[in-house]
């Protein structure tokens, strides 16, 4: 078994910061995540009204495994990471994503065990995070203590991922990990609802 650390990635909004904050994200990728999360909370918006936004402040934190080929900038990396719902420090919502790239091979030697506790670390940081009082350099800080660890002998274990498939993980503060959505490419206004709960994955 060995440990696979990544710089890590973010963009989105945290109650420290008075707009979007980003770190080591590349500007493709950013510019992905940007319209894509923008667009889907404009028309989840335009549909659901409030009954939205009162799901979006309750939807729990979901962990994520992207394939080679859900986005271009990845340039043939797989990706897992968390997708948090925030605010920033003014209450404007936007989530926050947590996301570290990988070589595509290594997610056969990605057990679902590993990634789970990857997952929980992940949600115990972004969470602590909403902590008004953090700041993006005590997360910069905390952050290098994630890391995944890979085991040759997962493959019957390892998540089976489509390289233009993401699969979505919905974590709770009791560390349990349950799978809800699997879609082609980055989620679709309808299958988010789904991770909010206004909607049930086909």
């Amino acid at each position: 078994m060995n440990t696979h650390a990544e710089k890590l990635c973010w963009f989105g909004k945290l109650p420290c910061v008075g707009d979007f904050c980003s770190h080591n994200m590349p500007a493709g990728l950013l510019e992905t995540l940007d319209l894509w999360l923008s667009s889907t909370m404009q028309e989840g918006q335009a549909v659901h009204g409030s009954a939205w936004t009162n799901a979006y402040f309750q939807m729990p934190v979901h962990g994520f495994v992207w394939g080679s080929r859900v986005t271009p900038e990845f340039h043939n990396n797989a990706a897992i990471g968390v997708l948090m719902p925030s605010v920033d420090k003014a209450g404007r919502a936007f989530p926050f994503v947590l996301l570290q790239e990988l070589p595509s091979c290594s997610l056969d030697k990605l057990a679902f065990e590993s990634l789970a506790l990857w997952f929980q670390q992940a949600h115990t940081l972004c969470t602590d995070a909403l902590n008004e009082d953090w700041c993006l350099n005590k997360f910069e800080l905390k952050s290098e203590s994630l890391a995944l660890c890979m085991d040759e002998s997962a493959s019957k274990d390892s998540i089976q991922v489509g390289d233009a498939q993401s699969h979505w993980f919905e974590i709770d503060y009791g560390g349990a990990i349950k799978a809800v959505l699997q879609c082609d490419g980055l989620p679709a206004s309808h299958d988010f609802n789904t991770l909010l709960g206004l909607g049930t994955a086909p």
